[in-house]
């Protein structure tokens, strides 16, 4: 696993001033102009057909304005059932994320891809599978659990302890995630057409009617990828960390052992007002020294 860990992430060079993220302020709500049209874009979702809308395009290396995607997507998650057993199965649906305007890492810089950080939130999961062994299952979000998460670099290619409490992970899940930031695949490559980490805590409910079970993760699900998008798509592999409990009326009934995103691509995209994060995502970057 901590194998895993340094292959996706990778190490990159320290910046020369140092420099911190803050947190961000969950208290904060998203703005009612941008939630109103995320609330109209999550209604429109549960009479969509999914399979039948065409995919938008999205440029490698480049930032985007905020805005929220609705992704199709194919994951592959393992479960265990305290009892039953253990089974792979792979869900198909969408999942709905919003994403801010970047924020240049270096002071006075302006942002680009390379020197960027943008921060992103689920705001919608729907997921189905057929397990052989467990029934059907069902995966959405948990909105007991934040789901915020980073895409871009990190100063000095280090997540901030504010930024891992606030989303419910602890240090131990990413020890040895090496340092998140982008790096040129090679070497040689600029940092401008170099991948860079997407690190996106997520926390689900699950449900097996067949079982009559309804479970949550104990914790959010770390997420991570290698991405040249934003939001990633195509075949780009987000793996997930480490296992979950999975908790039913207060008692641990199984795992979510693992988590891959098989592939993804946008099928509906709404622009936003990129204020209306400003306090919640906060990624304003401040000097240590």
């Amino acid at each position: 696993m901590q194998l895993i860990k340094r292959m996706i992430l990778g190490s990159g060079a320290v910046l020369a001033l140092s420099l911190s993220v803050s947190a961000g302020d969950l208290s904060t709500p998203i703005a009612p102009e941008n939630q109103a049209k995320i609330d109209s874009l999550l209604e429109r979702m549960k009479t969509m057909d999914v399979n039948a809308m065409p995919s938008l395009s999205v440029q490698r290396f480049t930032l985007p304005s905020a805005g929220v995607d609705v992704l199709r997507a194919k994951v592959e998650e393992t479960y265990t059932i305290d009892g039953i057993g253990r089974d792979t199965v792979e869900l198909s649906g969408w999942i709905a994320v919003v994403h801010s305007d970047p924020v240049s890492i270096e002071p006075g810089q302006a942002p680009r891809w390379g020197n960027a950080q943008v921060g992103t939130e689920f705001v919608g999961l729907s997921l189905k599978g057929e397990s052989a062994l467990f029934g059907p299952i069902e995966v959405s979000l948990n909105p007991d659990m934040p789901a915020i998460g980073r895409v871009g670099a990190w100063p000095d290619g280090k997540v901030p302890p504010a930024f891992l409490t606030m989303v419910g992970v602890d240090q131990s899940d990413i020890d040895e995630m090496g340092r998140p930031t982008c790096k040129p695949p090679k070497g040689n490559s600029p940092p401008e057409n170099a991948p860079c980490t997407c690190l996106a805590p997520l926390a689900v409910s699950v449900r097996m009617p067949s079982l009559k079970l309804e479970m949550k993760t104990d914790r959010p699900v770390v997420m991570q990828s290698s991405v040249e998008t934003i939001p990633p798509v195509g075949y780009v592999a987000s793996t997930s960390v480490e296992p979950r409990a999975l908790m039913s009326d207060g008692r641990k009934v199984g795992e979510l052992r693992s988590a891959q995103v098989k592939f993804r691509e946008i099928i509906l995209h709404e622009p936003l007002s990129g204020a209306g994060f400003d306090q919640r995502f906060d990624l304003k970057t401040v000097s240590n020294d």
